[in-house]
């Protein structure tokens, strides 16, 4: 692990039995880190962060990553945000380049963030419970356990 100039941590583990690279982007946030009025917030923006990087829009981006073979995930977990690369090494610098496009200026219009709250809204609709998420809520008596991961119709108005 090393520390960069920033503060941010740079973690590489080198596997030479594969042909691909992983990068990752790991943010201390969600429902861990969020007081009642913020919860969900954690959760909009990891959505936003993929909708304009580095000036590139969501398709766009979409297309890029599909014409080096990539795959991209975005998940907001109780206590970090994760954003993944996964590429054939071949193709790391494109892939650099493309995560490291998440962390450049960005600004969003509010056209964009109600449609990621349209979306967010929808998932809230039909989120059940996941076995995981059950377990801790019984597990873990602490009312973070409790806290949605995407907050709620009245936070996200």
């Amino acid at each position: 692990m090393t520390k960069l100039k920033n503060g941010m941590e740079l973690i590489c583990a080198p596997n030479p039995k594969t042909e691909f690279c992983s990068f990752a982007l790991f943010f201390r946030a969600g429902a861990f880190y969020e007081t009642g009025g913020k919860r969900g917030i954690s959760h909009l923006i990891q959505n936003l962060l993929l909708m304009n990087c580095n000036g590139v829009s969501k398709p766009d981006l979409y297309y890029a990553v599909e014409s080096i073979g990539a795959e991209v995930r975005a998940k907001t977990h109780r206590d970090f945000v994760s954003i993944e690369i996964t590429v054939l090494s071949e193709y790391f610098s494109q892939a650099f380049d493309m995560i490291y496009g998440i962390l450049s200026p960005f600004s969003w219009k509010e056209q964009e963030i109600q449609e990621q709250v349209k979306i967010i809204k929808k998932y809230i609709d039909l989120k059940q419970e996941t076995f995981s998420e059950e377990m801790e809520r019984l597990y873990f008596h602490h009312p973070k356990y409790n806290a949605g991961i995407m907050g709620t119709y009245e936070i996200l108005d």
